[in-house]
């Protein structure tokens, strides 16, 4: 997602028939970069959301930077990281309060024209904390993907093929 001159914000998308989640990521935070890598690493990424009710998801599916993703650490190796993950913070709390993530949100199904329901959260590293608002101010539940210091027991490598 882009932001007015600052870092973008980094969308991890999942789709699930017709509803999408969202897990928002501050493009200056090292913790995301190690996931990043760790994914790439792996051939694989991973992301797990659990609900209200109970319901739980993990999917993984394959994973690698792509030139665009590269060219953005590059340009984040120079950002201030108080500033970028405050500016992060601010960005990513107006996209999830203001419905603005909602109705940017396509599908990325061929077969599903459009999102019914959108959902989305921060992820939430030992430098992007949480975006916590009154209960009544939020639109939807909220659900937070937190980043464990063990992530690479979480994705293993990539076998070679035989």
């Amino acid at each position: 997602m882009d932001t007015d001159g600052e870092l973008p914000i980094l969308a991890i998308r999942l789709q699930i028939g017709a509803d999408m989640l969202y897990w928002l990521a501050n493009a200056a935070d090292p913790a995301i970069w190690a996931m990043l890598d760790a994914w790439h690493a792996a051939g694989r990424m991973a992301v797990a959301a659990q609900f209200d009710n109970g319901r739980m998801f993990f999917v993984d599916k394959e994973y690698t930077k792509g030139p665009a993703l590269r060219a953005l650490r590059q340009r984040v190796a120079s950002a201030n990281l108080q500033t970028s993950t405050r500016e992060f913070m601010q960005s990513a709390g107006e996209a999830l309060l203001s419905g603005q993530l909602a109705s940017r949100a396509t599908s990325d199904i061929p077969s599903v024209a459009s999102v019914r329901h959108v959902q989305g959260c921060t992820v939430c590293t030992e430098t992007t904390g949480r975006i916590l608002v009154p209960l009544e101010v939020a639109v939807s539940s909220a659900c937070d993907l937190l980043i464990p210091e063990s992530l690479a027991r979480l994705v293993p490598p990539r076998q070679p093929a035989h």
